[in-house]
């Protein structure tokens, strides 16, 4: 996170079985540090003032035991569980989360941490706020349904976006991520920018607290499946057509 010295050695001073609180996200994925700056989130800290909690969960950053981990406190049993679970499921894939520790009785997750670039928060940087972000999500489903949707968001940047801060071979990273994941049998259901991560140049994707686990080979999965192939579509073909590509797999592949 690129700390100084002498805040790495106020940590370290702690006892090993202490959890100290480093720093919290808000509702658009900003940060609010507990020990100061923190180099790795400079474009992202906010003030006190500013911090815009959670709707839903709340989510730390915490040392324990001598490791930086994400916690999560979740607003619903039903949001605890079907992380947790997922996440045992994905345990063998990478570029997914850890769990590191769990608290039945206070709904909390532990999970390792990974000093990635939000796309979510990258994406503000260039003119994409949190709010766009959101109707990337109504558009899509209005464009499933064959409805109008709005044209006033500025898809110009997401191709800065694309030069900035992905490189060439991500978006293809990215759907052998997914296949990785479909193949444990586990729809995401919240495929968002905000949940996307690049970190040494690869995807990582991480918030599984919406998933579902499907039964192998069956109708609902595949048509899962294709759902999620077809949001990644829309979203990364935002960059140049949002309409370019959506049902490009329908058409060329049968809905396969």
């Amino acid at each position: 996170m690129g700390l100084n010295d002498a805040v790495i050695q106020e940590l370290l001073s702690h006892k090993n079985n202490e959890e100290v609180l480093i720093a919290e996200y808000d509702q658009d994925n900003k940060i609010f540090s507990y020990i100061g700056d923190i180099p790795l989130f400079s474009k992202f800290i906010v003030t006190q003032n500013e911090f815009k909690s959670r709707s839903t969960n709340r989510v730390s950053i915490v040392l324990f035991k001598g490791e930086v981990l994400i916690k999560k406190k979740y607003a619903s049993p039903r949001m605890f569980f079907s992380e947790l679970f997922v996440l045992y499921f994905l345990r063998n894939v990478k570029d997914t989360p850890d769990l590191k520790k769990f608290n039945l009785y206070n709904l909390v997750t532990y999970q390792t941490f990974v000093p990635g670039k939000n796309l979510g928060s990258e994406l503000t940087r260039y003119g994409i706020s949190v709010s766009d972000q959101y109707q990337l999500d109504v558009n899509y489903n209005k464009l499933k349904s064959g409805n109008p949707f709005n044209q006033e968001i500025n898809y110009a940047s997401f191709k800065i976006l694309m030069a900035n801060v992905i490189k060439h071979d991500f978006i293809p990273d990215l759907y052998l991520l997914l296949n990785d994941i479909h193949e444990k049998g586990v729809i995401i259901n919240d495929l968002k920018f905000g949940n996307i991560l690049t970190f040494g140049d690869k995807p990582f994707l991480i918030d599984f607290d919406r998933s579902d686990i499907c039964f192998p080979k069956t109708k609902k999965l595949y048509y899962k499946i294709s759902e999620e192939v077809k949001k990644i579509d829309f979203l990364f073909s935002s960059f140049e057509n949002p309409e370019s590509r959506i049902y490009e797999r329908d058409a060329n592949h049968g809905g396969g």
